[in-house]
């Protein structure tokens, strides 16, 4: 209905356009009757009015004609709108429900959308877990749970066996614990029987009292005996090899190789000398005694020993020591020895082998000895550890403060290179090397050499 009042309207217009005047615009236009409702009375006695009146025109009465179809066509427009508000209206509500839908649906969609990615997510990590896997890893990841499983069943198997053999223990404990209540019951009996009789027990007492009387004196009697044989026995010592339940020589054999190889003793005439020494004052024979090669290996440590008691004794005691040396040639060989002298005795050092008799050589030999000494030392009291040994050589070597020697022709120069090879570790020995002042630093450089002129036997 609407599109036709648009149209309508719109030719209406066309034709004023046109030229067309307002009267002859409506009358060329056919128009529906009103509809219920419309003032109809009204616009018919307003017709009859002009009807009646004889000075009326003709004209006039064709634009009272014209007034009246545009009332009605008034009522019509305006019912018109009255529907087609009510249609819009109710377009908006159904406008406004399918919206909420829509949204509804898109709201659903972002949450399916969301669980779907998830979804992909995890199927794509299973995907890559399972190409991962081997099938035959698969298997013997079966056979593994399947081998556990067994074992399971069998240890329940065996807790089921141990909780019955506990219970039929259990069982048997209650058994003997109601025979010790039926004995307890007969003890009680027992004693009461014996404290309605105290004479009788008490004679009983008596004799045994008695009795326990003579078998302590029988014990003593043997007690003094066994005393006697046991101080007859330690007399005489018993000598053993090794040390109770081992087969380590013990510590006073390797004691005895040491002092007896120290005394000049060969290796291997060692074990000789020590049976016929406890065989000759003893009476008794020791047969299970080392091999040589345990005497070389007792010569060795106490090389070590020696050496090592040496380097503890020069570190322990801050004090001026005195380096000894002298070198001697024999069937084309150079041989050079050591001998370091404390406020309290002299220690031999070294005995060492030579390939020329030189003071650059000499001091080398001397490096060598207090690079040993220094070797010995850290492994048995610290970490094997470069700055630690350095530091351990400079402290030994800063205890030296006196050379002795003959007057060989090679000895005042390897005192001078001994003097600057010491006065370069002389930083490293002393911490506050530093801060001294150079008077203090030359009296710790300095040392005294001393020549021997002759020798007095």
């Amino acid at each position: 209905m609407r599109y036709s009042v648009k149209s309508l309207l719109k030719n209406r217009l066309d034709m004023s356009r046109k030229g067309y005047s307002f009267s002859e615009q409506f009358l060329n236009e056919t128009y529906t009757y009103p509809k219920m409702g419309t003032n109809k009375a009204s616009s018919t006695d307003n017709l009859a009015e002009g009807c009646e009146n004889p000075k009326c025109s003709k004209q006039k009465l064709k634009t009272i004609k014209c007034c009246q179809q545009i009332q009605n066509l008034n009522y019509q427009l305006q019912h018109e709108k009255e529907e087609v508000e009510e249609e819009l209206t109710q377009e908006y509500k159904e406008n406004q429900q399918l919206s909420d839908q829509l949204n509804k649906i898109i709201k659903d969609k972002t949450i399916s959308d969301k669980e779907l990615s998830d979804l992909k997510q995890k199927y794509e990590t299973v995907i890559n877990k399972l190409q991962k896997y081997n099938t035959r890893n698969i298997n013997k990841k079966i056979q593994r749970r399947d081998t556990k499983l067994e074992t399971i069943n069998k240890t329940l198997t065996n807790e089921k066996e141990k909780s019955s053999f506990m219970e039929e223990s259990i069982t048997q404990s209650e058994k003997e614990i109601l025979v010790l209540k039926e004995d307890k019951r007969n003890l009680q009996k027992r004693i009461s029987y014996l404290k309605s009789k105290p004479e009788l027990f008490e004679n009983k007492q008596n004799e045994n009292i008695s009795k326990l009387r003579d078998e302590n004196k029988e014990l003593q009697e043997s007690n003094a005996i066994l005393q006697e044989i046991i101080e007859e026995c330690t007399k005489i010592p018993i000598f053993k090899t090794r040390k109770d339940g081992s087969r380590e020589f013990c510590d006073e054999m390797k004691k005895t190789y040491m002092e007896l190889i120290s005394l000049g003793v060969s290796c291997n005439m060692c074990s000789n000398v020590i049976k016929s020494v406890i065989k000759n004052m003893t009476g008794q024979e020791l047969n299970d005694m080392p091999e040589v090669t345990f005497a070389k290996r007792m010569a060795l440590q106490a090389n070590l020993m020696a050496k090592f008691q040496l380097a503890d004794t020069i570190l322990s005691k801050d004090s001026a020591n005195t380096l000894q040396f002298d070198g001697t040639s024999k069937w084309g060989e150079h041989f050079f020895t050591f001998d370091i002298t404390t406020s309290e005795k002299t220690y031999s050092a070294s005995l060492m082998d030579l390939a020329t008799e030189n003071s650059a050589t000499q001091l080398n030999a001397t490096k060598a000895l207090f690079n040993e000494l220094g070797e010995i030392y850290v492994s048995l009291t610290n970490e094997k550890n470069p700055e630690i040994l350095t530091k351990v050589i400079s402290k030994m070597v800063k205890t030296i403060h006196n050379t002795m020697s003959d007057r060989g022709p090679t000895n005042k120069p390897y005192v001078k290179l001994f003097e600057e090879w010491r006065k370069s570790l002389l930083p490293k020995a002393l911490e506050n090397w530093e801060t001294l002042n150079e008077e203090c630093q030359q009296s710790i450089i300095e040392i005294f050499m001393i020549f021997i002129v002759v020798y007095i036997y």
